[in-house]
């Protein structure tokens, strides 16, 4: 699991989600959520949204 804690900004969390030894193709479910940490009611806006850039690396 990665948690960003702040606010908007640019973020390289260099994790690798997952690794497919089996060389057959998978399907993955990528899941987000949002967690309010803040002591007051903040509202998370319908227009707000992430950029994800996933990367297939070379085999080893």
């Amino acid at each position: 699991m990665f948690r960003a804690r702040g606010g908007a900004g640019g973020l390289r969390p260099n994790r690798v989600l997952f690794n497919n030894n089996t060389g057959s193709t998978v399907r993955i479910i990528l899941n987000i959520a949002v967690q309010n940490s803040a002591r007051n009611t903040r509202n998370l806006d319908r227009t707000s949204s992430w950029l994800l850039n996933l990367a297939v690396l070379p085999s080893r």
